[in-house]
């Protein structure tokens, strides 16, 4: 079955992608509907003057993923079965991966999951998915369809609202909730209706059983978007966090943090400053979100540059150690911490730039150079590389290898008197 159309018709630069028209002209010539669909159509829509490029271009077709593949590999495209369960094959054209979905229809959910039948009807297909205005399409001529019928009205009124009943949408995939706010983050000047936030209220015991890895996907999304804070703050007065982590959120210090230089608005610094104090919070919230082992440890390096810079008088003397003892990285994301919630923004950017400029320099002296001075191996050792890298630090980095060395032979020749006396 067809699908309305709305009225409207898309200019993009990029549905003039020889990429994107290889994957319409496959799918056409085997006899197959092909649609794009979701944030690609509705953010073009949004702002038509915007990125000639949209971050994903997701197509939606009639042809089952056989059906598909048959279709590319006859274009001399390379089809990947990357979902075919769930009706998805990635097709690669001139480099360029594009997501490819047979239209489906929900035959059972359990708040987690879905198991879906195929189907060749647009509204069957766009009456599943969440918001009304993801759920608008635009074939390769840029003609724009709205099966559900109120996705264009919604999205001209900045309007957030969900397909039918919020509560069933929401029982459906409890990851709902979540989009719910992350949208209201990312799309300027939208609001959700009353309707929405309290299907929220009342199916948030569901959130408990969401993966960490969907919900680490959607907060990569959410905490880095421009009206982080505000989204947070509903996320606090409906209850949801409290369903999500075992963290009191403190949404204010976002306002601030956005503020700063590009380079420290990582979700996960956006994350720390929300919730996370201490290095025990990072591994509970590693736990939940099931973080990698490396994002674990940028959370850990970052507090710990968070403190240097905190306990230093010389704000730009304790983001120069921590660069130097946990990376630039670290000390852009400590500085950025250090400084959200205050209201000294020009010192915060000139130390930024400061030290994202600045040479990092190593520290000059070895184990081995201390063995070979004299010293002992063993603890000992370890107590006097660590007191000469103290000294080296206050001497703001200035000390060099042969004064340090010289420091370390006058301390090791005692100490080796009185361990062989005459």
């Amino acid at each position: 079955m067809g699908a309305a159309s709305s009225g409207d018709r898309i200019d993009a630069a990029w549905l003039r992608d020889p990429a994107l028209v290889a994957i319409f002209d496959a799918m056409a010539a085997g006899g197959h509907e092909v649609r794009v669909v979701g944030g690609a159509v509705r953010d073009t829509l949004l702002r038509p003057d915007g990125p000639a490029s949209p971050p994903d271009v997701d197509l939606a077709t009639t042809a089952t993923p056989d059906e598909t593949i048959t279709a590319a590999e006859a274009a001399g495209l390379k089809p990947v079965p990357t979902g075919v369960d769930h009706g998805t094959v990635t097709i690669i054209a001139a480099g360029t991966p594009f997501e490819v979905t047979t239209l489906r229809r929900d035959v059972e959910t359990d708040g987690r999951h879905a198991v879906v039948s195929f189907t060749t009807d647009w509204a069957e297909d766009a009456a599943r998915r969440d918001f009304t205005i993801n759920a608008l399409f635009c074939d390769a001529t840029g003609q724009v369809f709205d099966p559900v019928g109120d996705g264009r009205q919604d999205l001209a009124a900045r309007r957030l609202r969900f397909i039918g009943d919020p509560e069933a949408r929401i029982r459906e995939d409890y990851l709902r909730t979540v989009r719910l706010f992350r949208f209201l983050a990312e799309l300027e000047g939208f609001q959700a209706d009353r309707g929405a936030f309290h299907a929220t209220t009342n199916a948030r015991e569901g959130l408990r059983t969401l993966s960490g890895e969907r919900l680490q996907r959607e907060f990569a999304k959410l905490f880095v978007a421009l009206h982080a804070a505000h989204a947070i703050r509903q996320m606090q007065r409906f209850g949801v966090f409290a369903e999500l982590l075992p963290f009191a959120p403190a949404p204010g210090l976002l306002d601030e943090l956005h503020q700063g230089e590009s380079s420290t608005r990582s979700w996960l610094t956006a994350f720390a400053a929300v919730f996370l104090e201490h290095a025990k919070d990072v591994r509970v919230a590693a736990d939940r979100l099931r973080l990698s082992n490396r994002d674990r440890d940028a959370l850990i390096a970052m507090l710990q540059a968070r403190d240097l810079v905190r306990a230093s008088s010389d704000r730009h003397f304790g983001a120069q150690h921590a660069a130097v003892a946990f990376g630039r990285d670290a000390a852009l994301s400590g500085l950025a911490l250090a400084f959200a919630g205050g209201n000294a923004r020009a010192d915060h950017h000139r130390i930024t730039a400061a030290i994202a400029a600045w040479p990092i320099p190593e520290f000059p002296v070895s184990g081995a150079d201390l063995i070979a001075a004299g010293a002992t191996p063993g603890p000992d050792l370890g107590r006097r590389l660590a007191a000469l890298r103290r000294a080296w630090v206050e001497s703001a980095f200035s000390l060099t290898r042969d004064a340090l060395l010289a420091e370390a032979k006058t301390q090791i020749g005692p100490s080796r008197a009185k361990e062989n006396p005459a």
